[in-house]
């Protein structure tokens, strides 16, 4: 497993990351905490098949599409991203309130139980 900042200080200067829109870091074996707040123009982001436990995004407010399939997280905070519109999270533990994906246009869940589909059914654009 590689740290996750380190990777992003070895592959990402931090002169750089407020210019990067997409960033693509699937399968990079990333493991733990996950902070993106130096990315501030991010609007794409793919950080799936990790070991991700903890997801930034606080100040990506232009992110507009997310895929963190296949990680570990169990929860995820997007009240700031705004402009999101498409997220790809299935995969995970996420089993906390699921309010947090109700102004998506295009969420792709899998839950392992079934105890959580009537908040999922309820979610209204």
């Amino acid at each position: 497993m590689v740290n996750t900042q380190e990777y992003l200080n070895q592959n990402y200067p931090v002169s750089e990351r407020g210019s990067i829109t997409e960033l693509n870091i699937k399968g990079e074996n990333l493991e733990r905490e996950l902070d993106l707040s130096d990315f501030v123009n991010l609007e794409k982001l793919d950080c799936s098949s990790n070991q991700l436990t903890i997801l930034n995004l606080n100040k990506n407010v232009k992110l507009s599409e997310l895929r963190f399939v296949s990680n570990q997280l169990t929860s995820i905070d997007l009240s700031a991203n705004i402009n999101l519109e498409i997220v790809k999270a299935y995969d995970n533990n996420i089993s906390a309130d699921l309010s947090v994906f109700s102004h998506l246009v295009n969420l792709i869940v899998k839950y392992k139980s079934l105890r959580k589909l009537s908040e999922i059914l309820t979610l209204k654009r």
